[in-house]
């Protein structure tokens, strides 16, 4: 699984849930899809300490919480 932030338009949200549960019914992994619908929104929510441990994460690999 993987985590993925965007920018995407509204109501995507619901294609990338719709398109998820036809690759599980396919037997794919599905990936945890954080969206926003601008970049000043993502950037605003993103703050230094939430970039540090992305960034902290990347360097661990998988893990479970």
């Amino acid at each position: 699984m993987k985590v993925v932030i965007e920018v995407a338009p509204r109501g995507s949200a619901v294609r990338t849930a719709r398109a998820q549960i036809a690759g599980a019914r396919r037997g794919k992994s599905a990936n945890f899809h954080l969206s926003f619908e601008t970049a000043r929104s993502l950037l605003a929510d993103l703050t230094p300490a939430s970039v540090d441990l992305l960034n902290m994460l990347l360097k661990v690999g998988s893990c479970t919480v």
